[in-house]
């Protein structure tokens, strides 16, 4: 395995690359990065494939070109522009597998949805993207976040305290996505958490194969049936004994689940 470093959009991006063969990109979630896949590209790349995984912009070595934030949609081109790069310099070939995990589901999803994507087969692993209805208790709490920030823009609070006052309402739900990164990172966050996924999956042109821990305490197993159900030409596994993580939680029934769909679909 090789970890290496190129330039996309005047921005050094560092990713990693192990094996020959048949090409797999992977997008590692929210608060991760490639090295967390590193055991899984490793036992993939015995198998006759080409694996390769950045580090997302925000995440692990890559940094985010923006203090304002990403959008998903910025987050989607660059996936694009990144393979683009990569066959530029004779490392990837297209059309490609995509393998997408939790955050990077999204991200994949968005890409897949495209037109004239470069996309052979689809490999969705807990991936996010879903928005349902909030409980009783995140919309009395949404309420008071609304209500506060209309009167901290009304006495003019400094932007500072208006952070502060953010970071305690996600500590009382409970995010922890929103508080343990960087200030930019959390801005990326309020911008992509709310965009709903659901009209875009009926789009997805190619064979597609989700993937989901039935113990999944972040994402509920019942949001692999709505991917299962709006996606065409897709197939769902669910891993009895993982959770968010089936590559980490289950490794040896992950990688039998893609490389026999790689065998079919790659």
């Amino acid at each position: 395995m090789k970890r290496q470093i190129i330039k996309v959009n005047s921005s050094p991006v560092y990713y990693q690359i192990a094996g020959s063969g048949k090409p797999v990109l992977i997008l590692h979630g929210w608060r991760s990065s490639s090295q967390a896949w590193t055991p899984f590209q490793q036992k993939l790349a015995k198998e006759k494939a080409k694996v390769i995984i950045p580090d997302l912009p925000g995440f692990g070595k890559t940094s985010l070109p923006s203090a304002e934030g990403w959008p998903l949609n910025y987050y989607s081109q660059w996936v694009e522009d990144f393979t683009q790069a990569l066959e530029k310099k004779g490392e990837l070939s297209f059309p490609f597998t995509l393998i997408g995990h939790s955050f990077g589901g999204r991200i994949a999803i968005k890409l897949a949805a495209r037109k004239n994507h470069p996309l052979s087969s689809l490999i969705l692993v807990d991936a996010a993207g879903l928005v349902f209805q909030p409980s009783r208790r995140k919309k009395i709490i949404a309420k008071i976040v609304k209500e506060g920030e209309n009167f901290l823009t009304a006495f003019h609070c400094s932007p500072n305290f208006k952070e502060n006052l953010k970071i305690l309402i996600y500590r009382l739900i409970r995010q922890k996505d929103y508080l343990k990164v960087s200030p930019e990172m959390r801005k990326t966050f309020r911008k992509i958490i709310g965009e709903d996924l659901f009209p875009l999956l009926p789009k997805i042109d190619v064979p597609t194969l989700i993937i989901w821990g039935a113990k999944d305490s972040l994402l509920s197993v019942d949001q692999a049936s709505v991917f299962n159900e709006r996606i065409p030409c897709s197939q769902l596994k669910i891993i009895t004994e993982a959770a968010h993580s089936p590559q980490l939680n289950a490794p040896k029934e992950f990688l039998s689940l893609i490389i026999d769909f790689l065998q079919r679909n790659g």
